[in-house]
């Protein structure tokens, strides 16, 4: 965080490559913060259903109870319960999941725009 302290902007112009790196650098932070929540024991790695619980905390607030429900049926299910997510499992999940919301907001701008997707508009969004 230095980095845009007071007096270090006095003495620097900020370029935009540091900006987009600090960027990039606050946000692994934050994921970092976001695991260790879930990694009390400190073990590197998660449970299915803690990375579940995080999956659920960022969704809309109209769903909670039933995601929740969905959550502790995953200590019934004994395929789920030796589990372990690690840091990186956690991180390209959060990559995708960011990646996947920019699509989203695209197709819906698309479609409100041009009317109806065809195959070929997913192939070229695709590649």
């Amino acid at each position: 965080m230095e980095v845009f302290s007071s007096t270090s902007l006095a003495r620097m112009a900020l370029r935009h490559e540091t900006f987009v790196q600090f960027l990039r650098d606050l946000h692994n932070e934050i994921l970092r913060l976001e695991f260790s929540l879930y990694d009390h024991r400190l073990q590197g790695t998660i449970s299915a259903k803690d990375f579940a619980l995080s999956l659920v905390a960022s969704a809309d607030i109209n769903h909670i109870n039933r995601l929740l429900n969905r959550v502790d049926e995953i200590e019934t299910e004994p395929q789920l319960t030796g589990i372990r997510i690690s840091f990186e499992e956690f991180k390209k999940f959060a990559e995708l999941h960011e990646k996947l919301q920019s699509f989203s907001l695209a197709i819906f701008s698309y479609k409100k725009v041009n009317g109806v997707l065809t195959k070929n508009d997913f192939q070229r969004a695709a590649s």
